[in-house]
């Protein structure tokens, strides 16, 4: 399977990309984030690789946060990269959590991906296409379950048929 790159996810979600760490930078979470609006989110374990995730703005304060992976915001760089690698790439890893922290969040809490594929991309954007047709995060998983009972097929396949280049 294809892993899509920050191009690609570009082009199919225009401005939505981002890298981690330009967190870093942001100090009102809302006045960085229009409502109605995602970002897909890098999280680098290395110069070019990594795991996107998807953070999405869908009121006042009321945020979507999606890690395919069902981590929640900054978790899996905690257990999974190195502190020396998070603080180089990913600014310490701590920003989404300190941003969201007086936010109303809703965090999918279900493993949605084989850890051995690199579809991570494509859920996130299967994800922000649902968001911004103004489902919910629990009706945009309840879609994803509903497709795979119609198309027998596991989470990463049904992503990697819908998400295309």
């Amino acid at each position: 399977m294809y892993s899509l790159s920050n191009t690609d996810v570009d082009r199919l979600c225009p401005g939505s990309f981002m890298l981690y760490d330009q967190f870093d930078k942001v100090k009102n979470i809302n006045a960085f984030m229009k409502i109605g609006t995602g970002k897909i989110i890098l999280i680098r374990d290395s110069p070019n690789s990594g795991h996107y995730i998807l953070l999405f703005r869908a009121g006042l304060n009321r945020y979507f946060f999606l890690n395919s992976f069902g981590y929640g915001p900054d978790l899996q760089m905690k257990k999974y990269i190195s502190k020396k690698g998070n603080d180089l790439y990913n600014g310490g890893g701590d920003d989404l959590s300190r941003l969201l922290k007086s936010k109303n969040a809703s965090v999918l809490n279900l493993p949605l991906q084989d850890k051995k594929t690199n579809v991570c991309g494509r859920f996130a954007v299967f994800f922000l296409r649902l968001f911004q047709e103004g489902l919910s995060l629990n009706d945009a998983v309840k879609v994803l379950k509903l497709l795979k009972k119609e198309m027998r097929l596991s989470f990463d396949e049904i992503v990697v048929k819908l998400i295309q280049l």
